[in-house]
C-alpha cells in the first residue's frame, strides 16, 4: 500500500464615494468560498466499514483488470464552514448569516448535502493509447444522494464507483500481464446547504495504478497477507477467490 483553501475606508474629496461603491460591488460578486474539503481517499476496515480518520487513507489505488469489475473510491470529506448559529447574529435570532430561528427552534443553515460528483480522467503511460480506448475515459457527472455533512469540521465518506466495467474492458486492451499504466482520477463534488447556497469542493487528484494479474497471488493456498482491510476483488489488496470443493459425479 503506497498513498486544503475589508474594505479600506479611503473616502477622499470628489472620488472617494465612487471608489467605495465600486469596491462594495466587487465584494458582492466574490465567489462562494469552498466549504467542502476532500482530504483524501478513505480506507475501510476488515468489516468494510469506511473510516473518516484522516490518518487512515490511501495515497494510491491499484486496479487489477484480470479480476476487477470496477474501482470504488471513497472520498474523505470535511465541512470547513462554521455553524450558521455562530455567524453574525441578527435581531432576536440566535443565529445569523444563513441560520434562522422559528419559535425558538434554531435551523442550521450550513449543513451541506452532496448532490453531484464530477469525474475526469487522465491516462498516464509511455505507450500510445488507441483512440477507441481513450474515448472511453471522458469525464462524466454522477448524481449523489444521501450524504449530509454538518458544519464545524463535520466529516463524512461514502463509496462511489469511478471506474466501471466499461472502463475495465477498455483497459484490458492496453494493459497486458507485466505492464502497467496510471489512471489519474480528478474528482470534484457539488452540493447545496440547508440555506440553499450552492457549494463545491476542491479538485481531488487520485492516481490508480492499473495492472494485469498483480493482485492475484501465485499460490492461493496461502491467505492474502493483508486481512485488515475490506477486500474487493481486483482493488488495492491481494485477493484469492474462496476455495470451491470439486464436484464429484
Amino acid at each position: 500500500m503506497s498513498r486544503y483553501k475589508g474594505i479600506e475606508n479611503t473616502l477622499r474629496a470628489g472620488v472617494g464615494l465612487s471608489a467605495l461603491l465600486l469596491t462594495l460591488v466587487a465584494a458582492g460578486c466574490a465567489e462562494q468560498p469552498t466549504m467542502i474539503l476532500i482530504r483524501g481517499a478513505a480506507l475501510s476496515d476488515s468489516s468494510c466499514v469506511l473510516s473518516t480518520d484522516p490518518a487512515a487513507f490511501l495515497t494510491e489505488g491499484v486496479l487489477d483488470v484480470s479480476i476487477a469489475s470496477g474501482y470504488v473510491l471513497a472520498p474523505n470529506l470535511q465541512n470547513v464552514a462554521p455553524s450558521s448559529s455562530t455567524v453574525g447574529a441578527q435581531g432576536k435570532t440566535t443565529g445569523g448569516g444563513s441560520g434562522a430561528v422559528f419559535n425558538n427552534l434554531a435551523v442550521e443553515g450550513n449543513n451541506v448535502i452532496i448532490t453531484e460528483a464530477q469525474v475526469d480522467f487522465e491516462l498516464i503511460t509511455a505507450a500510445a493509447i488507441p483512440a477507441e480506448v481513450a474515448s472511453i475515459f471522458r469525464g462524466y457527472d454522477l448524481p449523489i444522494g444521501g450524504a449530509v455533512i454538518e458544519p464545524n469540521g463535520g466529516k463524512a465518506t461514502f463509496g462511489m464507483s469511478v471506474l466501471n466495467s466499461t472502463h475495465v474492458t477498455a483497459l484490458q486492451q492496453v494493459v497486458s500481464p507485466g505492464s502497467t499504466l496510471t489512471v489519474m482520477v480528478k474528482l470534484k463534488l457539488f452540493g447545496v446547504t440547508t440555506s440553499d447556497t450552492e457549494v463545491e469542493s476542491n479538485t481531488f487528484n487520485f492516481p490508480i495504478l492499473v495492472c494485469n494479474g498483480c493482485l492475484t497471488p501465485a499460490d492461493c493456498s496461502v491467505a492474502p497477507a493483508d486481512t485488515s482491510h475490506c477486500i474487493m476483488p481486483g482493488q488495492d489488496f491481494s485477493y484469492c477467490p474462496p476455495a470451491v470443493d470439486p464436484v464429484v459425479p
